[in-house]
């Protein structure tokens, strides 16, 4: 078959219609000009869209270009949806970006280290053919056709380099001055390294992590000259340690003899994302007057106290001082916000005006392989120490991986360089715009110092720098900030003490008193005493040392242990099972609930009330959303074992369906699987949502978030919701996906929110 045939036949193929028989010799110039008329129009259009460019799309905060770390494909490589592409740097971390269409890659528009630019008017990232699957015969014709340029090609570049090898011979003979046995040689082993085939490279012999990139561009080695032994070709460390290893051998063993120092040229590099961003930030910090406070603090009482702790503890588990510093850094902004404020210059550049932050989001600078990053510790004011020091290291394993967003790494009020874990003992931080301070740690060294009564003695001690905008910040407030942090470093005692403080104070219960929940209190629903008592005889001492302070206007937020919340898989269920542990009645304290409806409607509208005030207070406090009624019948809801009394199931139904009802105040719905909404009949497991908060007041938790965290034209989806770190302090956190998505159908309707995306794999963009 001739090739002008098998275009013909590939092309009636893709637009698919049946081939039609080629022209002959025969037909008159005029018709065949007629008939190819005809059909280029039609096939023209349709291969206008068949290969569709890959616009680069704005990857948040209004980021205008990216640099190209490392290609995944190759021109002519096959691809699919979300199969990854390329991965980019931005000026604040790496993105994996991934396809979009199935097809076959075109063109490559960038190589490794460019810039590229962002949006439609900018060229795409790449091309890719989506034309659908060809038979196998049209894909042999085509094959075989391309395969034909290959081989001529191959055929005569094999002469041409044997008749430069036989011309190279016949010179050198031809000379007379030179005998064949003088020839240079190598030596035998380093001939039989030369003539040894070479592995072929792997799928991804060109992938690396961040640090060994990091590595081979230190070495100024090419990754494609390593030989990664990793999974499917992919370069390790130890690959690229040996591979400097037998360069330096190979070189040591067959080095000629010394030759004149050459001249190296210079080389040049354009700054990297990251490096853009901290020149221009630093730039702007020059118009700062800085004023430096340095002081020395006392780590001994610390060290004691953290060693102690750490005793009991696995390795990974074990804290630093770093936390402690955070801590006692946001007890510190609470006595002077005015260092955890923002400067606003840009508003009305005549008249600045200052920002006082409620929330000490505190920013961590960190040594990561791409450069200087400053992650944020976000809310440290309602953190324990634990969870400081949790969040520390996730923050920190990010920043080293390459893998911290956006989200991470915005909105600090003020920053903490612990320089110190490097080297160097005094530091001259630069301020960061819009921020008013910040914090330099440097190393702790033990040093000689006297005792209450003379003695000599070792005390290890930590120099802190601090530097402040002077212009609003004036030396006796730092100075003064500075000390009273020094005190909480110093007494740790009393830092714990004052994080006991902080917590929600408890007051005994007295007879026949009346225990208002505050999360009620706008509803007015007032619980006894003695209904409650599973609420108030829990012990929560150790939370409260625990300092979880974030919640401590809810009662029921006291048992949020974070070391539930390790493992998503098994968290709720573990959560509500410890709780369940823990929660019991008073034998000496009954309910005065546990007894039968009664038929007055005065007294069974005052029971179904109560009943409903106690559901909607289990539920909150057990991080329960739905309840089925056969399970909750053994509950301490419709339960008390003391007095073995137990609540019917129809009975129930009725409570639940007083809350269903607008007399109720709609707080609680059945859950069916047509969605009517009404329990069949003979449905003895009912199943109803508990609406503590209904889905227009998740809406509005939902909105406060959003506002709060700056999450506002980015896309998140519904588990990073619902289930990820950022949320792992919200109300909502945990919050079953039928119920969040109604709620997010509530922000769709005010207009706040966007959904998209496959059932399963949506995303959310909040306006």
């Amino acid at each position: 078959m001739s090739r002008e045939a098998a275009r013909f036949l590939c092309r009636s193929a893709l637009v698919g219609r049946a081939p039609i028989a080629p022209r002959t010799e025969a037909c008159t110039l005029n018709v065949q000009r007629r008939r190819w008329d005809q059909r280029r129009g039609f096939v023209a259009t349709h291969r206008l869209k068949v290969v569709k460019p890959y616009i680069l799309a704005d990857i948040g905060e209004g980021i205008t270009e990216c640099q190209v770390i490392q290609w995944f494909v190759k021109p002519g490589a096959r691809v699919e949806q979300f199969d990854p592409i390329c991965e980019v740097q931005s000026d604040k971390a790496s993105v994996e970006i991934t396809s979009r269409f199935d097809g076959v890659i075109k063109k490559l528009y960038y190589e490794p280290d460019d810039m590229a630019k962002v949006g439609k008017a900018q060229k795409p990232l790449v091309d890719i053919d989506i034309q659908s699957e060809i038979s196998e015969a049209d894909a042999a014709v085509l094959d075989s056709a391309a395969g034909k340029p290959t081989e001529d090609a191959s055929k005569k570049s094999e002469p041409r380099e044997q008749g430069i090898e036989v011309m190279r011979n016949d010179t050198a003979a031809a000379t007379g001055n030179v005998p064949a046995q003088s020839a240079p040689s190598l030596p035998a082993e380093h001939v039989q390294e030369e003539s040894k085939p070479r592995k072929p490279p792997g799928k991804h012999a060109s992938l690396a992590t961040p640090a060994v990139r990091h590595m081979v561009k230190a070495a100024n080695l090419n990754i494609e000259d390593i030989e990664g032994t990793g999974k499917e070709g992919r370069v390790l460390k130890e690959d690229v340690q040996r591979h400097t290893q037998s360069a330096k051998a190979g070189a040591g063993t067959s080095a000629p003899p010394a030759a004149p120092a050459q001249q190296l040229e210079d080389r040049t590099q354009p700054l990297t994302p990251i490096q853009s961003a901290m020149f221009k930030k630093m730039a702007l910090s020059l118009s700062i007057p800085h004023f430096l406070y340095t002081d020395g603090v006392d780590f001994t009482s610390l060290n004691t106290i953290r060693k102690k702790y750490n005793a009991s503890r696995e390795k990974s588990q074990r804290i630093t001082t770093f936390p402690f510093t955070v801590k006692a850094l946001s007890l510190a902004l609470q006595q002077y916000p005015l260092l955890n404020a923002h400067l606003d210059t840009q508003t009305n550049p005549d008249k600045p005006q200052l920002i006082y932050k409620g929330s000490h989001n505190i920013g961590i600078a960190v040594d990561s392989p791409t450069g200087l990053l400053v992650p944020v510790i976000r809310n440290v004011q309602s953190l324990s120490i634990e969870e400081i020091a949790a969040e520390i290291a996730r923050l920190s394993g990010l920043a080293r991986d390459g893998k911290v967003s956006t989200t991470d790494m915005k909105d600090a009020t003020i920053t903490i360089s612990n320089i110190g874990s490097i080297g160097g003992g005094v530091v001259a931080p630069v301020i960061s715009t819009p921020q008013v301070a910040i914090v330099g740690i440097g190393r702790a060294k033990t040093v000689p110092a006297c005792g209450k009564d003379g003695e000599l003695i070792k005390k290890e001690e930590c120099t802190f720098s601090w530097s402040a905008d002077h212009r609003v910040i004036d030396g006796a407030t730092a100075a003064r900030c500075a000390e009273v942090m020094k005190g909480y470093l110093e007494d740790v005692e009393t830092m714990l003490i004052r994080l006991r403080a902080e917590a929600p104070r408890q007051s005994p219960p007295k007879p026949q008193a009346k225990l208002q929940l505050p999360h009620l209190e706008s509803r007015g629903h007032v619980l006894p005493t003695q209904s409650l008592a599973a609420v108030a005889s829990f012990d929560l001492r150790p939370h409260l040392i625990a300092g979880d302070s974030h919640h401590r206007n809810d009662l029921h937020r006291a048992l949020a242990n974070p070391a539930l919340h390790r493992n998503h898989r098994c968290r709720i269920h573990t959560l509500h099972e410890t709780r369940r542990q823990h929660l019991h009645l008073s034998p000496s304290t009954p309910s005065p609930f546990f007894t039968l409806l009664q038929p007055n409607p005065t007294t069974l509208s005052s029971q179904l009330l109560s009943w409903s005030t106690l559901i909607q207070s289990y539920c909150r406090f057990h991080r329960l959303f739905s309840l089925t009624l056969v399970d909750a019948l053994s509950t301490p809801l419709f339960s008390n074992t003391s007095l073995a009394r137990k609540l019917s199931l129809k009975d129930a139904r009725t409570v639940i369906n007083w809350m269903v009802s607008s007399e109720g105040g709609n707080r609680a719905e059945w859950i069916t699987a047509s969605g009517s909404g009404k329990v069949a009949k003979g449905e003895e497991a009912g199943r109803a949502w508990v609406y503590w908060k209904r889905p227009e007041e998740w809406a509005a938790a939902l909105e406060e978030w959003v506002e709060r965290t700056g999450q506002k034209g980015t896309v998140v989806t519904l588990y990073e919701i619902g289930e990820s770190d950022a949320t792992r302090r919200e109300e909502f956190h945990g919050i079953e996906g039928e119920l969040l998505a109604r709620s997010l159908q509530v922000c769709v309707k005010r207009g706040k929110a966007q959904i998209f995306g496959a059932e399963g794999s949506e995303g959310v963009k909040f306006f």
